[in-house]
């Protein structure tokens, strides 16, 4: 339905002749895929032939693909139909989604020393994770990150919807942090762990204090934290699933390759979980 009096695509003179690329067509297809090919040639070296570049016959193809581009910007510019087109189309396909955008303009959080204020990003942040449970906090160094999952920690904890925040840190750092958030919030009341507290005859103690302790945050290290096994029933449960997938693969399966290796996956895993039901550790806290 658009007339235009450019030359069609299929003129030779909008290709590359003595190449597969010898239409305007040919062309125009690979610049609507973002492709960028180049043109190349068989030569002869000894006995021996190779495929080379022909740097001649590319560079009249670079210059045939701007000819083109600017033959299709002056014909969009023309026609304010096409560019309605050109605008809805690429909007049902690629351009439906819009990122989701927080207010946290409206938060208090409780317990916030009165010489430190929120900035906009972290109030945002924290009405983010407060709706989706749940954030990466990919915000520039000196941006307040800690701030902000602090703030964030609190938050939930007001509105019930967690008990006591854990935060994990390097463990270099765990003491420090704890100081960040007494300076941060000053009135909170933090449990800040160390290695002793995982030493076998401190760890009931350690259980005890982090459940019936009124802590507003726990703070562990990562390398305590990475000590915290899961339970071994979700292990088992783990284990007997996969062990469920594989029977059914080896079942189901026609070729041999495909079942040999179910067959050694399986092996391995009613070991795993015969030795996992023998196993029986002092008594600790689960991740769970």
């Amino acid at each position: 339905s658009f007339a235009y009096r450019y030359p069609s695509a299929k003129d030779s003179s909008l290709g590359v002749s003595g190449s597969r690329y010898d239409t305007g067509r040919k062309i125009f297809e690979n610049l609507l895929n973002s492709n960028q090919p180049t043109i190349t040639m068989t030569v002869t070296e000894g006995e021996k032939k190779k495929t080379i570049t022909d740097l001649e016959k590319t560079s009249v193809l670079r210059a045939k693909e701007q000819h083109l581009q600017e033959l299709f910007q002056d014909f969009v510019s023309r026609y304010p139909e096409v560019q309605q087109v050109i605008e809805e189309s690429y909007n049902r396909l690629y351009n439906r989604t819009v990122s989701r955008e927080y207010d946290g303009s409206h938060l208090v959080i409780d317990g916030l020393a009165q010489n430190i204020s929120l900035r906009p990003h972290q109030e945002n942040a924290i009405q983010r994770i407060v709706e989706e449970k749940r954030a990466l906090l990919a915000h520039e160094v000196g941006s307040g990150k800690t701030l902000t999952m602090l703030g964030a920690g609190f938050k939930l904890k007001e509105l019930g919807m967690v008990h006591k925040p854990l935060y994990v840190v390097p463990s270099s750092l765990s003491a420090q942090f704890g100081q960040e958030i007494m300076k941060f919030f000053p009135t909170k009341k933090v449990f800040v762990t160390n290695k002793k507290d995982f030493v076998k005859a401190r760890r009931k103690q350690f259980v005890s204090r982090i459940i019936t302790g009124d802590y507003d945050a726990i703070v562990i290290g990562d390398s305590q934290f990475e000590k915290i096994p899961v339970s071994k029933e979700r292990q088992m449960n783990y284990i007997e699933d996969k062990l469920n997938e594989l029977r059914e693969i080896k079942t189901h399966s026609e070729n041999k390759y495909t079942v040999k290796e179910a067959e050694q996956s399986i092996s391995g895993l009613e070991k795993q979980l015969e030795e996992l039901q023998r196993f029986n550790r002092d008594s600790f806290i689960d991740f769970e």
